[in-house]
């Protein structure tokens, strides 16, 4: 749930890697998420909101807070770093994640 706080979503996904996985989804398109790591633990906006693409992934708003996502995997597809992942996954800031 992207409306929690960023502290709490990067204790879940750290929790559940790698099994079972946190997932999530972008078009209807369902990933799993295994690593990532808290930037901003203050920020405030639009929950689920990518905020911005970085070097190493992207970052996605939370409740209070962004979270910087590197390693996903796609259904049907391997795990992978997320600056590979957004090359071939047309995500860019603004697009919410459900």
């Amino acid at each position: 749930d992207w409306n929690d706080d960023a502290a709490a979503i990067n204790n879940r996904i750290r929790a559940l890697s790698p099994q079972p996985a946190a997932y999530t989804s972008f078009n209807g398109n369902r990933f799993k998420i295994f690593k990532c790591r808290l930037i901003n633990q203050d920020a405030t906006g639009v929950a689920a909101q990518i905020t911005k693409i970085t070097a190493a992934g992207f970052a996605v708003q939370t409740g209070k807070g962004v979270l910087e996502i590197l390693e996903v995997q796609r259904e049907g597809k391997k795990r992978i770093a997320s600056r590979d992942f957004i090359k071939g996954f047309d995500l860019a800031p603004g697009d919410i994640l459900s």
